[in-house]
């Protein structure tokens, strides 16, 4: 052997000592469990709501649950967002959501922590948007959707084979596009399902779901380390632990409202309009005449199958549904009649469930609510806080309003 190999060699089991001791402090440090149960729950981050295992590991005994879409993502600097207010009550909420989650994801994060949920509430934010005659598109359902998640569902002894099956084939269905995913979910819905794999799959299974939790841990580690855990502490020298005085809190957020809503009839924020809805405005009237909230949407069938998963686990839940823009939706032809049989479909679901739920449909022309077409403004959001916290702080019940 020369010495040039004998040097290849050397350098080779340097490089992979190396890598090895990298991959071991990686793990110690970064792949340990994040605990941090009210900082971490209100933390808006799009990755940790994918992860199975944060979400596990920050759920405590007084943990309850908001669930949504894209509104966490707006106004969630202002002190009306929930992860502000409720971090400075000191009230211990998991607020999970973003653009594309809707009720199946929601289904399958809260299936896979539903054994640490039980006798816990959780308030689900419906956007109309959802009902449409679609449901939840198939790419938009990719990005939300969660292996590790999933993997845990099937493992809950808690949840039925048959919720399982439901749950595995609509999810199935929706991941035609992404046809490796959708490979995995058909293996271990026959592995955790039925029993039906061989070793060397049940093998691959174990490897991968390993690989995927320590992958998580590390990437909401390193997230939390840079940026969520520093505003959490800062943030955490304004916490009083009272309730806000209500109506002042809209009375300010109105205040708020009206000087940067002046340049449309539609009550849109100034930047936001003339950035998304000036160019629509010009072109889209009456674009939507033909537009209606289909009672067969499969948004419907979606919703109950989260509304089971917590009947299953005896998750005490509330429906909210929220309001869109009536002047905008009326300027683009979806007319006030067309539009007002939403609540009453939803109504017959949270009936059939014997859930109770909460309509602020009606606020569709109320200005402030909205600082767009569907996302809530200031007062918005103290309205739905408010409602929210009622339901965290009072009996559980199985009345619906």
């Amino acid at each position: 052997m020369s010495r040039l190999e004998r040097d290849l060699i050397k350098a080779f089991f340097i490089a992979l000592a190396s890598f090895a001791v990298v991959v071991l402090i990686l793990h110690f440090t970064l792949a340990r469990s994040l605990s941090n149960n009210k900082g971490f729950g209100t933390w808006v981050n799009l990755y940790k709501d994918l992860s199975y295992s944060a979400i596990s590991d920050n759920i405590g005994e007084d943990t309850v649950m908001m669930m949504g879409s894209s509104e966490f993502q707006h106004g969630r600097n202002s002190k009306y967002h929930p992860t502000k207010l409720f971090r400075k009550m000191g009230v211990d909420v998991m607020c999970i959501g973003a653009a594309y989650n809707q009720s199946l994801s929601h289904a399958i994060t809260l299936g896979s922590v539903s054994e640490k949920m039980k006798g816990h509430k959780v308030v689900l934010l419906l956007s109309p948007a959802w009902f449409d005659n679609q449901g939840v598109k198939k790419d938009a359902f990719s990005v939300r959707f969660s292996e590790t998640q999933f993997i845990a569902l099937m493992q809950n002894p808690k949840l039925s084979k048959d919720l399982k099956r439901k749950i595995a084939n609509r999810t199935i269905q929706l991941l035609e596009n992404d046809k490796g995913t959708r490979a995995n979910v058909e293996m271990y819905a026959n592995y955790y399902i039925d029993g039906k794999l061989g070793p060397v799959n049940k093998a691959y299974i174990k490897m991968r779901e390993g690989f995927l939790n320590e992958r998580e841990r590390i990437n909401i580690n390193s997230m939390w380390r840079l940026k969520g855990q520093k505003e959490y502490e800062q943030f955490m020298k304004n916490v009083d632990g009272k309730a806000p005085n209500w109506e002042e809190y809209k009375e300010q957020a109105d205040a708020q409202y009206f000087k940067k809503a002046t340049n449309n009839p539609y009550g849109i924020i100034n930047g936001t309009y003339n950035k998304k809805f000036a160019h629509i405005d010009k072109s889209g009237k009456n674009k939507m005449k033909e537009r209606q909230f289909r009672k067969d949407s499969p948004e419907y069938k979606d919703l109950e199958l989260f509304l089971e998963v917590c009947k299953e686990s005896d998750i005490d839940v509330m429906l909210v549904l929220l309001p869109i823009n009536g002047k905008w939706y009326d300027h683009l032809g979806f007319s006030k009649e067309a539009r007002s049989v939403l609540p009453g479909q939803i109504k017959e679901v949270a009936d059939k469930y014997d859930v109770k739920w909460y309509s602020f449909y009606n606020e569709d022309y109320t200005a402030g609510f909205l600082q767009d077409v569907f996302h809530p403004a200031g007062k918005g959001w103290t309205e739905i806080n408010e409602r929210a916290y009622k339901f965290f702080t009072e009996k559980s019940s199985s009345n619906q309003k």
